[in-house]
């Protein structure tokens, strides 16, 4: 009898010893693969940011980005390219497979955040970040109180120019020209003395690029609050002189576009070049020749300033849009904007950045650069008007009968503006 109920109590342990194990390894798998689906969760969280950055600096934009995934293995950043700021905005008006940060024209600012498209940014910003930009250049992403978008590319209008060509002409120590007048004198001895070569180009592709022009030669402000006015005397007579260049005194390429001039400019064949601060890391890099940088001559003041902004899209997910802010502080602190400035040439607009040390070295060695800071510091930046797109179109059309076309400047601008008063 005592024999066979050791027997069954060996076959109770026994079994009661396989439940145990059996269900340790349940265990351990089913806590295996809650581990696993967690793993699986962070590894897949993803941020996509929309850009419309020229194809050497998105590449500047997906380096950092790459740095910031580096620092946080667990979200992987994801860049998309846009060909314009336009079809960008009609895809997020869709609002269907949204991205979670966009890098956009702070001209659309305004009417996303109406649309309930854009988060408010003034909860997420900490005060002193706030208080380290200046006001003037927070302006464009405000509305009704709300910060809708972080300042991040505010780009100026400068000139390049090829040195050779200057030492060509027998111009080694010399003055910054301070006006356009001086400007083509000097593009046309280039001109004269090799026509295999041109003088000078300005492009007016866009309103930023037109109304920096006009400023800078008549010294006026073209662009009010909410309004533009395209056919004033010294506009007629700005765009009289530039029509000049290309049929009268022929040194200036007709019928070119942005794109060609700067091919043209980095073969050495063009002599001095309106551009933005964007383009002058990439100019430096695959110019052959010297590269001097001179300001826009301005009677009063800088031009305008061509802002850009990083907005976060609103998915009513607020560990989405944490996530979202924090990789935006990532791109704007102290080393990547510093990273950002020398890598692109767009200038820092942090106060605690501009006076920095090592900024003050790299100006030592890299001199062109300086030149940035100083149109930022006395530009104005570019301010919102209605029908931003509309007029920017008016103003292209304009542009290409006066300079390609030939066209009266002073009827093709009344015309202009007869459309964009047609508008209101």
């Amino acid at each position: 009898m005592s024999l066979k109920i050791t027997k069954l109590f060996i076959i109770l342990i026994f079994i009661l010893t396989a439940i145990l194990t059996i269900g340790h390894k349940q265990g351990l798998l089913a806590s295996k693969g809650k581990d696993s689906s967690s793993e699986e969760k962070n590894k897949n969280k993803e941020l996509i940011v929309w850009h419309t950055l020229s194809s050497y600096n998105k590449e500047v934009l997906k380096n950092l980005t790459k740095d910031y995934n580096t620092h946080n293995p667990s979200i992987s950043v994801r860049t998309v390219f846009y060909s314009n700021d336009k079809d960008m905005v009609i895809n997020l008006m869709k609002k269907d497979s949204l991205p979670d940060i966009v890098l956009i024209s702070t001209q659309y600012i305004e009417d996303l955040a109406k649309k309930n498209i854009l988060v408010d940014l003034s909860k997420l910003i900490p005060k002193k970040e706030y208080q380290d930009i200046d006001k003037r250049f927070w302006k464009p992403v405000e509305l009704s109180g709300g910060v809708y978008g972080f300042p991040f590319m505010y780009d100026v209008f400068m000139l390049f120019v090829n040195q050779n060509s200057l030492w060509d002409i027998g111009l080694r120590d010399y003055r910054e020209p301070t006006n356009w007048e001086e400007i083509e004198k000097i593009a046309s001895k280039i001109h004269y003395l090799d026509t295999r070569k041109w003088g000078i180009f300005i492009p007016l592709e866009n309103i930023e690029e037109f109304s920096s022009y006009i400023k800078s030669y008549t010294g006026e402000d073209i662009v009010k609050e909410d309004s533009i006015t395209v056919n004033g005397k010294s506009t007629i007579r700005a765009m009289q002189f530039l029509q000049n260049l290309i049929y009268q005194r022929k040194i200036m390429p007709p019928k070119t576009t942005l794109n060609e001039a700067q091919s043209i400019f980095l073969s050495g064949k063009l002599s001095v070049m309106m551009s933005l601060s964007s383009n002058l890391v990439y100019t430096t890099s695959n110019f052959p020749y010297n590269l001097d940088v001179w300001k826009m001559p301005a009677k009063e003041g800088g031009t305008y300033i061509k802002s850009s902004c990083l907005a976060i899209i609103k998915k009513n997910n607020s560990k989405n849009e944490k996530d979202a802010f924090d990789l935006i502080e990532f791109l704007v602190n102290k080393e990547n904007s510093i990273k950002w400035f020398t890598h692109t040439g767009v200038p820092p607009l942090k106060k605690s950045i501009k006076d920095s040390l090592v900024l003050l070295l790299f100006y030592e060695n890299n001199p062109n650069y300086s030149i940035s800071m100083f149109e930022l510091d006395r530009g104005r930046v570019f301010p919102k008007i209605k029908h931003y797109y509309e007029i920017n179109e008016i103003i292209k059309n304009a542009v290409e009968e006066i300079m390609i076309n030939g066209e009266s400047p002073g009827e093709s601008l009344d015309k202009a503006q007869n459309r964009i008063e047609s508008l209101k």
